[in-house]
């Protein structure tokens, strides 16, 4: 099962990252343009959340059935910050990939109470592009690779 979970995960995150480009690139394409908020811009960010708040579950049950998640620090305590690999997993990996999908949530909530469209779309580009630097620094470098996991 835990296998299955993680090449899920790991697959998954190529889903969630193209999907939240995309709507970064309609997001900034409108914003500059000034062009009106579509039926397109406001799937992008439902899916974005979809997407996200599924990836964020998997990565959860992840979390609590992996050696080294919550396990870890329920095993090593404090010791899990003296271990680089364990810390990178079961402390920020988990923390930037939260707050980024919080950043989502945040940005496509703000986005859609904007009176403009521009203000709509400069809302969710802004959100997009910290969530994205967050995802980009979450994501340890030995797990960018297409076929690792």
């Amino acid at each position: 099962m835990y296998l299955t979970l993680l090449t899920i995960h790991s697959w998954l995150r190529w889903v969630l990252l193209a999907v939240l480009l995309f709507a970064l690139v309609r997001s900034l394409m409108g914003w500059l343009s000034k062009t009106p908020y579509t039926k397109i811009d406001n799937l992008a960010g439902v899916l974005s959340i979809a997407f996200a708040h599924t990836q964020l579950v998997l990565g959860l049950v992840l979390y609590f059935v992996s050696d080294s998640g919550y396990p870890a620090i329920a095993k090593f305590g404090m010791g899990v910050m003296k271990d680089s690999n364990l810390r990178k997993w079961s402390v920020e990996h988990i923390t930037m990939m939260v707050v980024a999908i919080v950043l989502v949530q945040v940005g496509r909530s703000l986005s859609k109470k904007q009176a403009t469209d521009e203000g709509k779309h400069k809302r969710m580009a802004t959100f997009l592009i910290i969530a994205l630097a967050l995802i980009a620094l979450g994501i340890p470098a030995e797990r960018l690779g297409l076929f690792r996991f």
